[in-house]
């Protein structure tokens, strides 16, 4: 038998060359082109490395986490769509049963837990001012987060309003925001620079005692917030120590609004999430400005507390946001609620009727989760 150790290498050589093309193109990382070793669980670009994962983030504005529950037609269902939906299905079962054995330990436990005395209360109120309110389960994040109350003493109630500068990307939290609060005034308490509380005038110096409505672009005086930390300034100590430090935060956060600040109120729209339609039909209700929160609130459903998102008229993203344009026959469609909020022939609880007449024929998963307020 003759051995060739040439021909055996070149022979070696050839089912390694072959062998490499048949192995799978190598992924290249989106960052810096190495071979990439990971994904991106929220939109599949590829990385190699902490840096280039971070460096990728920055770039795209992207969270990192998928989306367990948006919404994606059957027609773009793969193996691995099904895979993440079993695995998520799992998850919630056992948060579910871990829920009810978290439960049976807890004797005052069990349906409607949720609803604790000073909750009762906050629901009776709700009911009493014609809104519907919706309370998360024991848990919840909206549920723990929920700062609403009711001040049974002066019959008056306080709202959590989540606030949502969309183009900005800014979730802003007021925690107690009075019933009678317009939201022209929410939105200038944010917006307006802070200036100094007006001094009483003088008896009859002929000077006004009150400040004009402000505009996000005028320089009028500020909200009520900003007038207090104005007058808790001047009483010196702890007070003016955290009186400043709100003021400095409030300060940062106007000029990440900045794209809202300068300009006027009447270019702000502002839109508040209809509950109880189909994850894949959402609905908004606009609000007029000079609405109280209690009015914008009245006949609509509310799911632990408001949300509102702010964008600008000029914004390229209102088509994500499709206002209530359904109703029964006879009813206003399509631009003509529309229009009639814009006019002010249509108020929120007028539009709210165009909701109320739909049936709730389908709900949501976040509000069929919910424990119903109810007085009884």
């Amino acid at each position: 038998m003759n051995f060739n150790p040439a021909s055996d290498a070149d022979a070696a050589q050839e089912w390694a060359e072959a062998d490499d093309e048949n192995k799978p193109a190598k992924t290249r990382c989106a960052s810096c082109s190495g071979e990439a070793k990971y994904r991106c669980p929220a939109c599949d670009t590829p990385s190699c490395s902490l840096a280039c994962v971070k460096q990728h983030k920055a770039a795209m504005a992207c969270t990192g986490k998928r989306d367990l529950t948006a919404f994606r037609d059957i027609r773009e269902f793969d193996d691995k769509t099904l895979i993440s939906d079993y695995r998520f299905l799992e998850d919630a079962q056992r948060s579910v049963e871990g829920a009810g054995r978290a439960a049976a330990a807890t004797p005052s436990s069990g349906a409607g837990s949720s609803a604790t005395p000073v909750r009762r209360k906050l629901c009776t109120a709700a009911t009493e001012r014609g809104v519907e309110l919706d309370l998360m389960p024991v848990g919840m994040k909206r549920q723990r987060e929920n700062t609403s109350y009711y001040d049974a003493r002066r019959k008056r109630m306080a709202w959590r309003v989540e606030l949502v500068f969309d183009r900005a990307g800014v979730h802003h939290i007021e925690t107690a925001v009075a019933e009678g609060t317009t939201i022209r005034s929410i939105l200038a308490d944010v917006l307006l620079p802070p200036r100094a509380a007006p001094e009483a005038p003088a008896p009859g110096s002929g000077e006004p005692s009150a400040a004009e409505p402000a505009t996000a672009g005028s320089n009028a005086p500020a909200s009520a917030t900003s007038a207090a930390n104005a007058r808790r300034h001047k009483g010196g100590g702890e007070k003016a120590r955290r009186a400043a430090e709100e003021d400095g935060q409030r300060s940062i956060l106007r000029h990440r609004l900045r794209a809202y600040s300068r300009r006027e109120l009447e270019d702000v729209l502002v839109l508040m999430p209809v509950h109880r339609r189909p994850a894949n039909d959402p609905r908004f209700l606009r609000l007029r400005l000079d609405d109280t929160l209690a009015e914008a609130l009245h006949s609509q459903v509310v799911l632990e507390f408001p949300t509102l998102h702010i964008l600008l008229k000029s914004d390229s993203a209102l088509e994500g946001y499709p206002l209530l344009d359904a109703g029964p026959a006879g009813a206003p469609e399509g631009g003509a609620l529309e229009g009639a909020v814009e006019a002010g022939e249509a108020t929120t609880g007028e539009a709210s009727n165009v909701e109320s007449n739909l049936g709730g024929a389908t709900t949501t998963a976040e509000a069929s989760d919910a424990v119903v307020c109810t007085t009884g």
